[in-house]
């Protein structure tokens, strides 16, 4: 799975914490903006599944919270 943020047309570009594993326990990540200009940012947070990466290609179930 992939966590982005913005656009490459956007002030702040786009920003990736890149491919991340799923596990079944809660994990931490976060998508560093430091340094950004984020006075203009038209794309909004996404997540991307790469079929390579997906060990259950049927699908999948994962949860996000407090998202800030």
């Amino acid at each position: 799975m992939k966590f982005t943020v913005g656009y490459p047309d956007d002030s702040s570009g786009k920003v990736s914490i890149g491919w991340v594993p799923l596990y079944t326990n809660w994990r931490e990540y976060e998508i560093n903006l430091s340094g950004k200009d984020l006075s203009d940012i038209a794309g909004r947070f996404a997540f991307l599944f790469n079929d390579v990466n997906d060990p259950d290609p049927d699908g999948c179930t994962f949860y996000l919270d407090d998202i800030r």
